[in-house]
């Protein structure tokens, strides 16, 4: 009897070790038939860079549009302003390398749970929406790029479970157009893949060097002076023109050193356009910035505060002009052998300068957003750049020290 009821026992326990082994036998089988890619597959390895002819990436706030116009890439948000093309080469790139790390079942329905919600109205949950397409405006392809892996985790335990745990700290869920039941995990952040319009602008601007003369208008009065500095060359301090500061004040040599470096790393934040630009310039407050430089560059600014609440920003246009000396003033008694050096050291220089003329005269007749910190050494009034004179302190008695007489000998 005993040894009847052992063989049932051992009957039913293999008959249950086979069902377990048929079910991961089936639910493998069903993972490899719904997931139309797998681990190390590449979905866009056949795809030709030069095929595309525009991105569209959409988050929750804002478009992006990058296209080709005329042979160049542009940013169509921004009055077809050039993009900065190394993002984008960097972006089409990762495209077209992308490979599966982790493949998922999860259909339309569990897009909320990786980031890549189309309806809701948070960045971080909708993710970014990017479509390829050709010249014609027909679609290549369409990737939803949801949260990284360890964000999802972290926010929805569901998502964690179903990526198979956090073993891939960098990865990102992704949705492809190819195969909407299934969300794929890929070992890249992708973050060239900005939605707003303004992160792909080309962040080319005028770069000022070795200013000596700077002049700067009233608040509304753009064609008058309110005050200017100068100096002989750039190894010197500014001057302020005009009467002397009166009785018990004098000039803040501090606010005039900033002006040395004033715009030499200047940045923009965007680019506005010029119907925006109307209702977004506060123009009685609006001042006209002339500045010299020792090369001979000569830029014209105009920069009015931005209306708009929460912000201290500026808007700001240039013109840049320039003269150059074309030839050389040879010195007196220098041999055939340095004149040569001479003037090719000199002609080197002039073919840079007039690069950077032709690169910053692009910048002329688009506005620009820039920050209060970028152009504040300049918005001043001729009154901040006077300021109380400090009371002279009293001489210090010289301190003495007195040493005990020297003795020789010891006691």
């Amino acid at each position: 009897m005993k040894n009847k009821t052992l063989i049932i026992l051992y009957s039913v326990a293999a008959f249950f070790a086979l069902c377990v082994i048929i079910a991961k036998v089936v639910a493998n089988a069903e993972s490899d038939s719904v997931t139309k890619f797998n681990r190390g597959d590449q979905p866009f390895e056949n795809l030709s860079p030069g095929a595309v002819a525009e991105l569209e990436l959409k988050g929750a706030d804002h478009t992006a549009t990058i296209k080709i116009v005329d042979g160049k890439w542009v940013v169509a948000e921004r009055n077809n302003y050039p993009v900065n093309i190394t993002d984008l080469q960097s972006l089409l790139r990762k495209i077209n390398n992308l490979t599966i790390g982790k493949s998922l079942e999860a259909g339309v329905s569990f897009d909320a749970r990786f980031g890549m919600d189309e309806n809701s109205s948070l960045d971080e949950n909708h993710g970014t929406v990017v479509t390829l397409k050709k010249s014609d405006g027909s679609v290549i392809t369409r990737l939803k790029l949801g949260k990284n892996e360890e964000s999802a985790a972290d926010q929805d335990p569901m998502a964690m479970m179903m990526g198979g745990g956090n073993n891939n700290p960098s990865g990102k869920f992704v949705r492809l157009s190819e195969d909407l039941e299934s969300v794929y995990i890929i070992n890249d952040a992708m973050r060239e893949a900005h939605s707003h319009p303004k992160d792909w602008l080309l962040g080319d601007f005028i770069k000022v060097s070795n200013p000596v003369s700077i002049t700067v208008s009233p608040e509304g009065k753009l064609s008058e002076t309110d005050w200017q500095v100068t100096r002989a060359d750039a190894t010197q301090d500014f001057t302020l023109a005009g009467d002397a500061p009166a009785a018990g004040m004098e000039v803040d040599t501090s606010a005039l050193n900033n002006l040395k470096n004033a715009l030499s790393r200047a940045r923009f934040e965007d680019v506005v356009s010029e119907q925006a630009a109307v209702g977004l310039a506060d123009t009685t407050k609006a001042r006209q910035v002339t500045i010299k430089t020792l090369d001979g560059f000569l830029y014209t600014l105009t920069i009015t505060p931005k209306v708009a609440e929460g912000t201290q920003n500026y808007l700001l246009t240039v013109q840049v002009g320039a003269q150059f000396a074309q030839t050389r003033t040879k010195v007196e008694g220098e041999s055939e052998e340095e004149a040569t050096a001479a003037d090719a050291k000199f002609a080197a220089e002039l073919k840079t300068k007039q690069e950077k003329l032709d690169q910053e005269r692009k910048l002329q007749g688009i506005t620009y957003e820039v920050t209060n910190y970028t152009v504040q050494a300049l918005v001043k009034s001729r009154t901040d750049l006077i300021k109380e004179k400090q009371a002279a302190q009293p001489a210090r008695a010289p301190m003495s020290a007195t040493s005990p007489p020297f003795q020789f000998g010891g006691q």
